[in-house]
């Protein structure tokens, strides 16, 4: 049987496939679908999620963290969103061989966020072999909890003398 890693196509469809039913669902059909798939939960009054039959039969505090929960959600995927629209169109303005050093610089960088196209860099270059010049990088933290950590801002070139600037940590 071959393997299917984390990274393909047929993993990355499924996972998102299910994280948009997950989105798709109201705070308390989240917390149904919670009650259904724990074995022993308890809220801090002592009810379990199986006494409640509709939100408003839930504890405030509950249904308030579920709001929450979903209001988060909603805002990481509309973030994704922003920041892909920013991928394509970086994608559209630069060779197949600058996109794949951009994808990466991304992906070496454990999080990023905040993708945006800017018109000057931030930081100070760095000799990265990049096709289209000089990445610059605003390093802001050093060290961490674990000594190796850090985190800052990376302006790549674009062709037009612009940037694809983002913000990372790892």
């Amino acid at each position: 049987m071959p393997r299917i890693f984390a990274n393909s196509e047929k993993v990355k469809s499924a996972a998102s496939a299910a994280l948009d039913q997950l989105k798709a669902m109201t705070p308390s059909e989240l917390f149904e679908f919670g009650a259904d798939h724990a074995d022993s939960v308890e809220s801090a009054d002592g009810s379990r999620p199986e006494d409640a039959a509709s939100s408003e039969s839930l504890p405030s505090g509950d249904f308030a963290r579920l709001a929450a929960y979903d209001q988060m959600h909603r805002e990481l995927a509309e973030q994704r969103d922003q920041e892909n629209a920013v991928l394509d169109q970086v994608m559209a303005m630069v060779s197949p061989e600058a996109f794949v050093q951009i994808k990466d610089a991304l992906s070496d960088s454990s999080y990023t966020h905040s993708y945006l196209i800017a018109d000057a860099p931030l930081g100070e270059p760095q000799d990265d072999s990049y096709a289209l010049g000089d990445v610059y990088v605003d390093q802001t933290t050093n060290g961490g909890m674990t000594g190796d950590d850090y985190a800052g801002t990376m302006s790549m070139p674009l062709p037009d003398g612009r940037y694809f600037q983002f913000n990372y940590a790892c």
